[in-house]
């Protein structure tokens, strides 16, 4: 399959990025409105926010700040020029925030009871 592919998989954080790391993806580009510090050591985990209180306070963390889009300060589409650019040097060997930072967890969803 090419392009970009939506993927079904538990709900909480660290599961669902875990289970799409899993699933054979190769980036995963997360929303980070409030925080969210937690990348995955399978793949690279691109923290995006256009949340600008959250890209002062958590700077180290946020890979892409696209707060200007909500600010009015800059369209969608320069936005999503900056964000594709950000993720071509993520592609290419540059380490997202949570590779620096070695904020990297792998958490399996468990479903039975455990004995």
């Amino acid at each position: 399959v090419k392009g970009l592919v939506g993927w079904e998989t538990a709900a909480h954080g660290d599961e669902f990025r875990t289970g799409l790391a899993e699933g054979g993806r190769q980036i995963i580009l997360v929303t980070a409105g409030v925080g969210n510090s937690v990348g995955v050591k399978l793949v690279q985990v691109v923290k995006v926010s256009g949340n600008r209180n959250t890209v002062r306070t958590m700077a180290i963390s946020i890979d892409t700040d696209v707060s200007a889009v909500t600010l009015g300060e800059a369209s969608l589409k320069e936005a999503g020029t900056a964000l594709l650019a950000d993720v071509g040097q993520y592609l290419n060997g540059a380490n997202t925030s949570s590779e620096i930072l070695g904020e990297e967890d792998v958490a399996i969803s468990k479903i039975e009871s455990t004995i």
